[in-house]
């Protein structure tokens, strides 16, 4: 199952999602309006130790790059099959989990766009990725 993956692609693509997470949550895209909308305050996010978060997001990043590039494969490779996959993947397991989560949770609706957008997006891009670099 894990023959022919390029690795090095599946790294690339886990700290590319990172960087999109750390300009999605900052003021520069999102920050602001996420942190007002889950109710916390800029100076509890800079006094808290992100460390556990980090780790978490950096592995489940190479899990979910690991998983799209064993898709794509199965698929075939290219820009548009690793796009397709991307949106696929994230669309269907993802976007739907935010949404149908974020309404039970009656979380307000920009904040599940935010969240779901940045998942869309970040495999968007891992997708393409994944698609090109084999």
């Amino acid at each position: 199952m894990f023959e022919g993956l390029n690795w090095l692609a599946v790294v690339v693509s886990t700290f590319v999602s990172m960087a999109l997470g750390f300009v999605w949550y900052t003021p520069i895209l999102f920050g602001n309006l996420w942190i007002k909308l889950v109710g916390l305050k800029a100076e509890d996010i800079e006094a808290k130790d992100s460390t556990k978060g980090m780790i978490i997001s950096l592995f489940g990043a190479f899990i979910s790059s690991v998983a799209l590039a064993v898709i794509i494969g199965w698929i075939g490779y290219g820009l548009v099959n690793g796009l397709l996959a991307g949106a696929g993947f994230s669309f269907a397991f993802i976007v739907t989990t935010f949404f149908s989560q974020d309404a039970y949770e009656k979380r307000p609706l920009s904040l599940t766009l935010i969240n779901s957008g940045y998942r869309f997006i970040y495999f968007l891009i891992i997708g393409a990725i994944l698609g090109l670099w084999h």
